[in-house]
């Protein structure tokens, strides 16, 4: 093995793929112009996008107390006003959501914007029963703001304000809406009916709502205190959990860049005869591995990139502390024994195979690999102490993406994590041992694209 052609190999695979300006383009600027579309402009054309509802609100109420002040609460003086309020909150709550860098927060803020509606409150009377009130019910259809159809219809229960005689507990509403309403128009809806509920509850008991309201909310903060800084900001679980989820999504980028583009440059050369000439000048086994150097360093630097860019966001808004130190420490070991795994695969496939189309059937396996620990990592993020988190960390294959978000989670054993290495290590070994057959045999192939029976009797032959 000359290690002065697999360097040169490595260099060339690198050079043709990181330094072009698809590359660039694809791997760098594009996704940045896409976050920043989603973050700041996204929330801007959902606004602009909501429609204006027009229609009618039915009211059954049957505790007789409950539709003048309801009907009132929905005139559109009090919506208005409501709305102004709200936009005046709404606006404030971006910003200090963003400058207190809770995207998640000023993106919710920035959305719940609705347009004031224009809502017609008809009174069904409070005696309307059986098949008269399901009829009522099923009158509620799609409607547009042209056909000025029922919006929904509001049945309040004969206890809603008032306890029946033995009874402790009071009753409450029912709220029939289109499929498709704005859930926004839902909440107005609700929150008006509540308050007048309320209202009238408290004045049946003599009290007053706002002071019941006063006496029953409770104010509480839970805060992170940093002693290096003297400075404390809200406890969010969730940014958490999404810090470990994409602790695993940054490996499986690396992973999946380096081996794609592999995967793609194996079938390339082969289908256009270069390969033959490569091989005039280096073994197989060189050009193999030079190949997966190469696209590995192209993997690390998405890896650099991405990852760098995510830690540095953290730091700016003040979240340090919620970098995973020890994901970083991991994350380059775990990172490289699971490329070499992938990368393997994927040159045994591409050197199987005479265009990109036929490789599809032999990928299914590999992306297995991938999909699998994906779709547990919501899972894992949030309980990555469970039997279920353990035991797929420790296992073959996928095992590396599931370790690598227990830790960014939370504290894990370090002979959990020993373990998790050496079976990397070892699915590592056994996959580059497997490709290395099938791309010596392979490699110099044309004609129909084998199957793994077929690829397993290469690797008996060479």
């Amino acid at each position: 093995m000359n290690v002065s052609k697999i360097t040169r190999v490595a260099g060339r695979e690198f050079a043709s793929t990181a330094l072009t300006k698809g590359f660039i383009i694809g791997g760098f600027i594009v996704p940045a112009v896409l976050m920043a579309a989603f973050m700041f402009i996204g929330p801007m054309l959902i606004n602009r996008g909501a429609p204006e509802v027009v229609g009618e609100l039915a009211v059954v109420d049957k505790s007789g107390e409950v539709f003048e002040r309801f009907r009132a609460a929905l005139s559109p003086e009090e919506i208005e006003a409501w709305q102004a309020d709200r936009v005046g909150a709404t606006t404030q709550g971006v910003q200090e959501a963003a400058e207190s860098g809770d995207i998640g927060g000023a993106l919710t803020a920035a959305t719940t914007e609705l347009k004031v509606p224009t809502i017609r409150i008809t009174n069904l009377g409070p005696d309307l029963e059986g098949d008269a009130l399901n009829e009522q019910r099923a009158a509620v259809r799609d409607n547009s703001a042209e056909d000025d159809g029922r919006l929904a219809l509001l049945m309040v229960d004969p206890n809603a304000t008032q306890r029946a005689e033995g009874e402790t507990d009071f009753g409450g509403y029912t709220l029939t809406v289109q499929p498709k309403l704005d859930p926004r128009l839902i909440g107005l809806i609700e929150g008006r009916a509540q308050r007048v509920i309320r209202e009238v509850r408290a004045e049946n008991s003599g009290q007053s709502v706002d002071e019941i309201l006063a006496l029953s909310n409770v104010r509480g903060d839970s805060v992170v205190y940093s002693a290096e800084t003297g400075q404390e900001r809200d406890a969010d679980t969730g940014i958490q959990f999404v810090v470990s989820f994409v602790a695993m999504a940054l490996l499986m980028m690396g992973v999946m860049f380096g081996g794609q583009y592999l995967l793609t440059t194996t079938i390339e050369e082969k289908s256009s005869r270069v390969v033959e000439v490569l091989l005039s000048s280096c073994s197989a086994f060189e050009l193999m591995t030079g190949k997966i150097l190469g696209q590995m360093l192209v993997g690390g630097l998405i890896l650099v990139v991405y990852g760098g860019g995510a830690t540095g966001a953290l730091i700016t808004i003040s979240m340090a502390d919620l970098i995973p130190v020890q994901a970083l420490i991991f994350l380059p070991p775990f990172f490289v024994l699971t490329y070499l795994m992938i990368a393997a695969l994927m040159a045994a496939i591409g050197s199987a195979v005479n265009e990109l189309r036929e490789a599809q059937s032999l990928m299914a396996p590999v992306m297995m690999i991938i999909m699998v620990p994906y779709m547990l990592g919501i899972f894992i993020a949030q309980d990555p102490s469970s039997t279920l988190a353990r035991v797929t960390s420790m296992a073959p294959a996928f095992g590396p993406f599931v370790m690598i978000t227990r830790i960014a989670a939370g504290n894990v054993p370090a002979w959990e994590i020993a373990v998790s290495l050496a079976v990397a290590t070892a699915t590592a070994l056994a996959s580059l041992w497997f490709a290395a057959k099938v791309f010596r045999v392979g490699l110099l192939m044309f004609g129909k694209p084998p199957s793994f029976g077929t690829m397993i009797k290469w690797v008996r032959m060479a």
